[in-house]
């Protein structure tokens, strides 16, 4: 995967600097992403720490219906996601 972000010609102070970057897949699936709105981010795209949480969260939920034989492993993948998604 690449990262791309471009700032352009525009001043980096907080207020103004874009938020948007380009994530590159292997295969060539390209999408847009961006900083949470509250971090003065596109809406319209992706938020990258969102989905985080999300993928680690469905990934957990993967683990627990599939390895019922080892109840320790999926319990401390949901312990890592639970901390993850509320820090």
């Amino acid at each position: 995967m690449t990262l791309t972000w471009k700032r352009g010609d525009v001043p980096f102070e907080y207020q103004k600097y874009p938020r948007n970057h380009t994530w590159k897949f292997d295969g060539g699936h390209e999408m847009t992403a961006s900083a949470a709105p509250a971090y003065l981010g596109d809406p319209r795209n992706v938020d990258p720490e969102e989905t985080f949480v999300r993928l680690t969260l469905r990934l957990s939920q993967a683990h627990l219906s599939r390895d019922r034989a080892h109840p320790r492993h999926p319990l401390l993948f949901m312990m890592f996601a639970n901390a993850v998604a509320h820090r």
